[in-house]
């Protein structure tokens, strides 16, 4: 299956992750839910979590603003 084929089965959140090693793909991984599908690798494996609804990811950034706001 070419991989234009597969992706047109994706929502349009969707997300697909390559692990490619010397031009080879070793691992990949695909998620419905981009925006809150955090990713991770360990070696040459990927894996996934989705975030639920009541789940936020806050930068340090964010974080700074808030404390600045707070004071």
């Amino acid at each position: 299956m070419k991989l234009n084929d597969f992706a047109k089965g994706l929502t349009q959140n969707g997300i697909i992750v390559l692990n490619v090693s010397n031009g080879e793909i070793t691992d990949y991984l695909v998620s419905e839910a981009a925006e809150r599908t955090i990713i991770s690798r360990e070696d040459t494996r990927l894996s996934a979590s989705i975030l639920d609804r009541n789940t936020y990811i806050l930068s340090e950034d964010t974080i700074n603003i808030l404390r600045v706001l707070k004071d």
